[in-house]
């Protein structure tokens, strides 16, 4: 990088790759045959992919998520993930104040119309996101008091989101675009995080995988207190 031009998000590019380094160096059971994740760091929009030979986690069925297993019978796994994860990173980008109960409960109270269950209004929610349709929700509404598409201008098809990672898009991706690649870098910062906690403490539990907003550990059964 001395003669380079460093990308701007190279911090969170490093984050991703040491850790899909790592991820990959471990093993997971699956139907009691050893598999291997190796995750492509260097997306077009921030998320993980998948190399070539990996095991397919990403798309793997829920209901076949039962048949994945630890290396080991000394060790569980334990799965975490962010409440409304994407609509959380909106808010901060917004500047809104983070509330502290489930997210898509704390909307759904404050639209006019409460004709849905709390599935159908989340359901609608990301889909007004992931949408080419106008939102009809609240967070419609945030988006235009809080001038969100000023402040992620699209210029020669690109939008660049605010740790630097620039992306095609237009109009009807810019959303999407922005929380998905903010989403997975905040991911990766905090994965990075426990990674080091892993690694300080000389601890045998793992990180197994990540799916999207959720990442889930090989904890050894002697360390439960301390994950």
């Amino acid at each position: 990088y001395e003669t380079k031009t460093m990308p701007k998000d190279y911090q969170y590019l490093k984050y991703a790759y040491l850790i899909s380094e790592y991820i990959a160096s471990n093993t997971i059971l699956f139907r009691d045959k050893k598999e291997k994740i190796k995750f492509n760091p260097f997306t077009a929009y921030g998320r993980f992919g998948l190399k070539s030979g990996s095991f397919n986690i990403l798309s793997l069925m829920k209901d076949k998520r039962i048949y994945v297993k630890p290396e080991s019978t000394d060790y569980i796994f334990c799965e975490f993930d962010f409440n409304a994860f994407e609509i959380r990173t909106l808010f901060a980008l917004l500047k809104i104040k983070q509330p502290e109960d489930d997210l898509y409960e704390v909307l759904f109270s404050l639209e006019k119309n409460h004709n849905h269950s709390r599935f159908e209004y989340k359901q609608l929610i990301l889909k007004s996101i992931y949408s080419q349709h106008e939102d009809i929700t609240i967070l419609g509404s945030l988006l235009k008091h809080k001038h969100f598409y000023n402040m992620y201008p699209i210029m020669d098809s690109k939008v660049t989101n605010i740790f630097g990672k620039g992306m095609d898009t237009d109009h009807f991706h810019l959303l999407s675009r922005i929380l998905q690649s903010s989403a997975a870098y905040i991911l990766y910062q905090q994965m990075y995080k426990l990674l080091c906690y892993i690694k300080q403490n000389n601890l045998k539990s793992k990180i197994s995988f990540s799916i999207h907003d959720s990442i889930c550990l090989s904890i050894h059964k002697s360390e439960t207190d301390k994950i």
